[in-house]
């Protein structure tokens, strides 16, 4: 939009368009591009003169090119207007980016105890998903380790965030697949042994959800076949 706006002022409205796109610069740079819309829709001509003429002695072609100047002048505070707003959601969003990055990158992923660790490596281990179904019910079951794992996973997620966690999930919590900006290579250890702990923790859940479902299913097919008999 910028462009656009520069493209206006040096092609279709002034007679020096390198002196007007000059003195938009400068007035933008000074007044900001709310106020600089303002004062250019009151007065274009702040900018210099407008290409062609008006009046008895003018020309067709020249009264031509005046009107045309004019409309484009009448543009140029509209756009102005739209750059600011777009440069004020961008500068918005960067703050925010910056600072739910800034909080991320501050949030502490607790140490899990021997009990976590050892229920979770159980899940991990189990050969199939209805064996690692089973095995996570029995993780859930204690209020303390589960109460754990939840914090964790929770921890995990808003330090990477959803796309860090699908990272790690995609790579199976390999030792040395994942990558985090925010992670010094002296922490890469620390990142690996997370990757593999969430991974099995995910494992596990997903497991739990697949079997609840087809057992559901189950359940509803058995129902129209007893209604069909």
């Amino acid at each position: 939009m910028r462009v656009r706006a520069y493209i206006i002022a040096r092609r279709y409205t002034y007679r020096d368009p390198h002196a007007a796109r000059a003195a938009l610069d400068e007035l933008v740079k000074s007044q900001g591009w709310t106020s600089a819309a303002s004062r250019i829709e009151a007065d274009p001509l702040q900018l210099g003169e407008l290409r062609g003429k008006e009046g008895l002695f003018a020309g067709a072609k020249a009264r031509a090119e005046r009107v045309a100047a004019q409309r484009a002048a009448g543009a140029i505070g509209s756009s102005l207007e739209r750059i600011g707003e777009a440069e004020a959601r961008a500068e918005r969003s960067y703050r925010t980016g910056v600072e739910a990055q800034r909080m991320a990158d501050a949030t502490g992923i607790p140490r899990l105890s021997a009990a976590a660790e050892a229920a979770i490596g159980v899940v991990a281990a189990e050969p199939d998903e209805k064996a690692r179904a089973v095995a996570w019910r029995a993780v859930q079951a204690d209020e303390r380790v589960s109460g754990e794992l939840w914090a964790f996973g929770a921890a995990v997620e808003q330090r990477f965030g959803e796309e860090g966690v699908r990272a790690m999930l995609r790579t199976g919590g390999r030792r040395g697949a994942g990558t985090a900006a925010s992670v010094t290579p002296k922490q890469r250890p620390e990142l690996d042994r997370v990757a593999e702990l969430t991974a099995a923790l995910k494992s596990g859940e997903q497991a739990d959800t697949s079997l609840t479902q087809r057992k559901a299913e189950n359940e509803r097919q058995g129902q129209r076949r007893g209604l069909r008999t």
